[in-house]
Order: structure tokens, then C-alpha cells, then sequence
């Protein structure tokens, strides 16, 4: 924990420390300017984009073993790790039209994983977007993945935000997420975006344990539709109103989890610029959850602060407070309350060095126990870290070394589970 306080105390020294002047510019990114900025300045004028990352890990818990399974027999045996990422980037785009089109191919292999030496995963991506006036603009997004645990994980969407703790081991699964969205400009000073998405997570086919529990299909397959619209009104240069309205309908494909619900979240929100390259964010409303097969409904509040900058030509930073609650995919946990600091820092060190550095904190609470378990623990804390030093061998090329740290103590079940990785690794741009 004074770490991670350590860590945001240094990402916040850094935002502070950028000069001050003329206000940053909040105009809301929907019809903000070139589609051209949406390419990073490596990639820009080039419609053909292969690249490579390579990296050896050494990981110190490969198998995600917490110390409750460690006493039942299950290991956590360390390796080292070879990762071969290869993709190929598309961009074609002129004053009215972006067509973006991507695939990455992702390769571990394991120096000592006795069951199966090999993980792999496929990532598809497909983005286009269109002005039909100056004042209208349609955004069509397709990402489609397939993927192996435990290395090339899920996301894991909790109270707090999304993480990346994989808890599943053999646990392959399908991930696509289809989306449409409408940008409209309104007027001088307000735009409107109304959206359409479909989530889709298919674990495959159900097993069920010696022990009688299910594996990862049970408790996670579903389909998520959710339509969203948010008005943004630019008050003056500098304060910017946000107030949006987003329903999901979300259907698990176990029925006797009693998660299926019907969800709406409501909220207002200002984006403050404060100086030339730093903006504040703040953002309040409530959720409300109806639980269709289990007759009842849940609300809460919800609250996300947060401060990002650019740190002139070095790097850019952001901390930030985010608090939530959301029912967990496990119908014995019950609903999920976290409060989750967060921090990030991308900055120059030098002319072709650079430092970045990623970290959160997520407090959370369990409102249901295990029956038999005591009540007067119901914790869980989650540390996640992540810190990379890359030394760039011209503009199109880098080489990396990294350090990723998870944390978990849970009071529910008694567990922890802590990992540590460090790696070598390099990247390029052909």
C-alpha cells in the first residue's frame, strides 16, 4: 500500500510540475478535427504498417496459484517465457473517410510448463468512420478476439474499472465486441453521440469439476447489449458539461446465476481545463441494476475524479479516484463495492529514452459470504503495477526492459496471491 501511495505521489508531483498558461483545448473529440489524428505519428503516411514485439519473461507464479490452492496441492511453479507478437496494421483515409484495419498474432512459450508448453491468441480489429456533413459522423468498430489463459487473458470488468488479473486457468474463449455510434453537432457549443454495442464472451463448452463446481463457460459466457447517448455542451473555452444516459441488457447463458439484469446509469459530469496541457475530470450519477431471474434490484452511486496532462513534448500523466459497484459473475459473492486510485506516467528521460509507468489500487467489499465462512471479513485489495524503461535505437525501433507486479489479499475466501514478471524485450515498426 505505500507503494502504490509512493507511485501516485510521484504521477502527481509530475502533472504539477508542467507550466501553466493558456487553457487547453476541450473541444469534445467527436468532429474534432483530421481523421489523421488518429494515427500515432509513427504510422502517419503509411497505409501498410507490419511490426514485431519480442520479449523473455521470467515469471515467478505461471500457473496464477493463490495460497489457498498452494495448501490444496496445485503449484506455482516459475518459467521462463518467450512472447512473439507479430501484426500487421492497415490505414486508408482522406477528409471525410478513416478505414482501419488490424491483426496481431501472439505466441508464449513456456521453458517450464510441464501440461502444455504453448499459449496463443488472435486479435482482429476493424474501424471505420465517416463524415457525412460537417456537423454528422458515423463510427463502425468491430474487435474480435480468441484467446488462451491464462497468459492472454479476459479483462476482468469489476466495481472499480477493468483489470487484468486472469483467475481461470484452460479457460479459451471467444470475445467480440461490435459497436455503432452517431456524432452529431447540434450547435456552435453542443454535440450529441448516441451508441449501439453487442458484447459477446463464449467460453465454449461447460464442465463440471470432481468437486461440483463448473469451469469457466458457467460463469462467464453471456451477451451484452447496451445503448448509450451523451450530450457535451461547451459552456466557455475552458469547462466543458458532460450528461449522458446508458442502458445495458445483459444476459448470462446460466440462468440459475441470477445475473441476468436489465442496467441503466445516469450522469453528469465537467471537464475543466486548468492549464495549457492539463485537464481535470470529474463525473457523478447513480446506477441502477434489475436482476430479472432473481426478482430483485440493486442501485448505487457512482463517482469517477480524474486529472490528466501532457507533459509538454516529454510525456503525458494522469492519477485519478474511481468508485463502483457491480455484481460479480459469481452468485455466492454477491455485489462488489471498490474505490480504485489509479496512476499512469509516459515520459522522456532522455532524447531516445523513455520511462512509462502504470499502477492502481483497488479497495473492494463483498456484500454476500461463503455460508459458513465468518462475516466480519469481506475485504479484498488488489495491487497492480507495471513499469517499463525503453531505449529507442532510432525512431521506429526500441528496446525494453519491464517489471509487472499483482497483488491480491482477499479477507473473503483467505487467500492471497502475489506474481512478479520481469522482462527483456524489443519492438519495431517496418
Amino acid at each position: 500500500m505505500k507503494k502504490t501511495w509512493l507511485l501516485v505521489a510521484f504521477a502527481v508531483v509530475g502533472i504539477l510540475m508542467m507550466g501553466s498558461g493558456q487553457a487547453a483545448s476541450i473541444r469534445p473529440a467527436i468532429l474534432g478535427g483530421a481523421y489523421d489524428e488518429l494515427l500515432p505519428d509513427a504510422v502517419k503516411g503509411k497505409p501498410f504498417v507490419p511490426s514485431i514485439k519480442v520479449r523473455w519473461e521470467y515469471d515467478d507464479n505461471i500457473y496464477t496459484t493463490t495460497d489457498l490452492e498452494k495448501s490444496k496441492g496445485f503449484s506455482d511453479e516459475e518459467s521462463g517465457k518467450l512472447y512473439v507478437e507479430p501484426k500487421l496494421d492497415l490505414h486508408w483515409l482522406t477528409d471525410t473517410t478513416y478505414f482501419g484495419a488490424s491483426y496481431q498474432y501472439s505466441l508464449i512459450w513456456y521453458e517450464n510448463r510441464a501440461d502444455d508448453d504453448t499459449d496463443m491468441a488472435h486479435d482482429a480489429l476493424l474501424d471505420i468512420r465517416h463524415r457525412f456533413s460537417p456537423g454528422f459522423e458515423v463510427a463502425v468498430r468491430n474487435l474480435f478476439r480468441y484467446r488462451e489463459e491464462p497468459e492472454i487473458a479476459e479483462d476482468i470488468v469489476t466495481a472499480g474499472g477493468t483489470i487484468h488479473m486472469p483467475y481461470q486457468r484452460n479457460g479459451d474463449y471467444y470475445y467480440n465486441r461490435a459497436s455503432v455510434a452517431g456524432n452529431l453537432q447540434l450547435s456552435r457549443q453542443l454535440w450529441a453521440n448516441l451508441s449501439y454495442a453487442n458484447l459477446l464472451i463464449d467460453y465454449g463448452e461447460d464442465t463440471v469439476k470432481a468437486d461440483g463446481t463448473h469451469g469457466a463457460s458457467y460463469y462467464y459466457d453471456r451477451m451484452v447489449h447496451t445503448i448509450a447517448g451523451k450530450l457535451q455542451y461547451l459552456a466557455t473555452p475552458e469547462s466543458k458539461i458532460n450528461l449522458g444516459l446508458t442502458y445495458g441488457d445483459i444476459d448470462y447463458d446460466a440462468d440459475s446465476l441470477s445475473k441476468d439484469a436489465d442496467a441503466w446509469t445516469g450522469y453528469v459530469g465537467l471537464d475543466q481545463s486548468l492549464t495549457k496541457s492539463a485537464v481535470a475530470s470529474i463525473s457523478a450519477g447513480w446506477d441502477y441494476r434489475d436482476y430479472t431471474d432473481a426478482g430483485v434490484s440493486e442501485d448505487s452511486p457512482y463517482v469517477n475524479v480524474s486529472l490528466s496532462s501532457g507533459l509538454g513534448k516529454k510525456g503525458n500523466g494522469t492519477v485519478g479516484y474511481r468508485y463502483g459497484l457491480t455484481e460479480t459473475s459469481h452468485q455466492q459473492f454477491g455485489g462488489e463495492e471498490a474505490h480504485t486510485i489509479y496512476a499512469g506516467l509516459n515520459t522522456w528521460l532522455a532524447t531516445w529514452t523513455s520511462v512509462h509507468v502504470n499502477t492502481s489500487y483497488e479497495m473492494a467489499s463483498f456484500e454476500a459470504m461463503i455460508p459458513g465462512r465468518s462475516t466480519s471479513q469481506r475485504d479484498e485489495d488488489a495491487w497492480l503495477l507495471g513499469v517499463v524503461l525503453r531505449q529507442h535505437v532510432h525512431r521506429d525501433m526500441y528496446l525494453e526492459a519491464g517489471y509487472r507486479r499483482t497483488d491480491v489479499n482477499s479477507d473473503y475466501d483467505g487467500s492471497t496471491y502475489d506474481r512478479n514478471r520481469y522482462y527483456l524485450g524489443f519492438g519495431g515498426i517496418f
